[in-house]
């Protein structure tokens, strides 16, 4: 049975109705993956956690009736309802959405102080544009007074207040007629406009400070400048939320720091390749990114230091030790992590992979695991250096087509699963992407396949609910209601039906592909799944 991932989400409209979505992720034969929408539903009454479980719980046990060994994991946000919904493993292994750790990390990065502590607060921010999505990872945050010094946290206040500056001063620009329509001249059709943070909304603040270093000299000149029209208040407001010189310098250094946050977002935000492994790699990244203070202004340094020490306690707060143990297995087994990890990391990611061996059930009852494998294994008195024996296995079958061999009459050898990795280590030595590796290489390591399909599948994020909510609102907006719910449930999963074609195609039938064909069907019965 395959292993299949789940993300889940829940999405507040406009109407302040709940809905939650519920994604599948599974490997085809290519091990490339492929995900849908499993299904969308309003929720009926509050949001608790009773509720998301038994939907979810409906869902996988009796509309598609997985298997529990098929579960390999759900990946959701760090909400409250939504943790305690998912935490007890019904639905596999539950897994922090990596994406809403890295955003809690930037959001708080900003501070106020307090007699004895510093607590990050959540001021009231400026938000003109209907933020659609529910977020529930709020939440103070100690920072104790022995770990901060008085330079730090005097920055980290003048940050906090600089940003509510800046948010300010963009809802002013894009507020007042006149000031709006000159940015607009200056910037022109194919610039890009000042936009504003929001805290459900990955990197916005990255995204915001970029427009304004983008767009300073602009900035500088209209907050200067005398317009026709502005009222004193206005023209006040303008004045007062004016950026000096050391503020642009302060908004470089948090540009700076902020820049890791929003690369490695981009990487792990996405659902047609793993990015379990991509996860541990980028947070790997991450921390080398803040430890290195070579040649740094003071204030990058600083904003490195707090934003390090966020990501490490948010980390260790919201990452379980199944979860961090999950994504060493799956940048160990992943050709594109694999030759980045530390001596430390491998050592580790061996050693867990040895014990999943070994627990791994099998077919025969000796005490030794062994399987059966074809002739054209690298030899195993070859030295492990030699890395071409993949090149050399697929010469051999070619030598035999050519001589008229079956391939099904070579002899067969069988390995350890400890002979196993050693055989993997060196053939994952490679510039493959880990599409083309494991294609290649899924016959020659069986067991490690079945690690693959069962860490490598699940999402390091929750952008697959995500996306759907994003699809569902935009039709709704531009269509407002002129087509009818069930079209517009069609118009959702839509996009999602080459993705389920493709998964009818593998060779092994079951229960829930014919499902999920109803689900994301035309007809009748396909309307209601979503």
């Amino acid at each position: 049975m395959p292993a299949i991932a789940f993300t889940a989400d829940i999405w507040k409209s406009g109407a302040r109705k709940y809905y939650i979505s519920l994604s599948v992720h599974v490997f085809d034969d290519e091990f490339e993956v492929i995900p849908f929408v499993l299904s969308l539903r309003q929720l009926t009454g509050r949001h608790l956690a009773i509720n998301v479980e038994a939907f979810i719980k409906y869902e996988l046990n009796e509309k598609f009736q997985m298997m529990p060994n098929q579960r390999a994991g759900i990946t959701t946000d760090c909400g409250s309802e939504m943790f305690a919904a998912t935490a007890h493993g019904l639905f596999g292994p539950r897994h922090s959405c990596i994406a809403h750790v890295w955003n809690n990390v930037v959001k708080n990065d900003q501070v106020q102080s307090a007699t004895s502590t510093i607590m990050v607060v959540k001021k009231r921010r400026i938000q003109p544009i209907y933020d659609e999505f529910l977020s529930e990872d709020n939440e103070p945050v100690i920072i104790q007074p022995e770990t901060r010094s008085i330079t730090l946290v005097g920055l980290l206040e003048r940050v906090f207040n600089l940003l509510d500056r800046c948010r300010q001063l963009i809802t002013d620009i894009r507020n007042i007629g006149v000031v709006q329509t000159y940015a607009l001249v200056e910037i022109g059709k194919k610039g890009r406009g000042f936009t504003i943070d929001m805290d459900v909304r990955w990197n916005t603040t990255y995204q915001m400070i970029d427009r304004l270093l983008e767009h300073q000299n602009l900035v500088d000149v209209i907050v200067r400048r005398k317009f026709d029209g502005l009222t004193v208040c206005q023209t006040n407001r303008l004045k007062l939320v004016a950026l000096n010189p050391d503020d642009w310098d302060v908004l470089r250094a948090l540009h700076q720091v902020l820049t890791g946050f929003d690369v490695a977002t981009t990487i792990v935000s996405a659902s047609h390749y793993p990015t379990f492994s991509d996860s541990f790699w980028a947070i790997t990244k991450l921390r080398q990114i803040l430890i290195s203070n070579t040649d740094q202004p003071r204030y990058v340094e600083f904003l490195k230091t707090t934003a390090l020490n966020y990501l490490d306690m948010y980390i260790e707060k919201h990452l379980s030790k199944g979860q961090q143990e999950g994504m060493l297995i799956a940048a160990f087994l992943d050709p594109e992590t694999h030759n980045d990890m530390s001596q430390d990391d491998f050592s580790k990611a061996m050693e867990i992979v040895k014990q999943k061996l070994e627990q791994m059930s099998t077919t025969t009852s000796s005490s030794t695991t062994t399987t059966t494998t074809r002739s054209s294994f690298l030899p195993l008195s070859l030295p492990t250096s030699q890395m071409t024996f993949s090149k050399k296995d697929a010469a051999k079958q070619r030598m035999n087509q050519l001589a008229g061999i079956g391939m099904n009459l070579s002899n067969d050898r069988s390995i350890t699963a400890a002979v196993e990795i050693s055989l993997f280590t060196n053939a994952i030595k490679t510039n493959q992407s880990f599409k083309e590796f494991w294609s290649t290489h899924n016959q020659s390591f069986p067991r490690l396949v079945t690690l693959v399909r069962r860490y490598s599948i699940v999402p390091a994020t929750s952008v697959a609910s995500e996306s759907a909510f994003s699809v569902c609102w935009f039709i709704a907006r531009k269509q407002r209601s002129s087509l009818s719910s069930r079209t517009l449930r069609q118009l959702l999963v839509l996009k999602y039906r080459k993705n389920l074609l493709k998964f009818k195609r593998q060779d092994q039938p079951s229960l829930l592909q014919d499902r999920l064909t109803q689900s994301l069907s035309f007809g009748i019965t396909g309307s209601t799944a979503v």
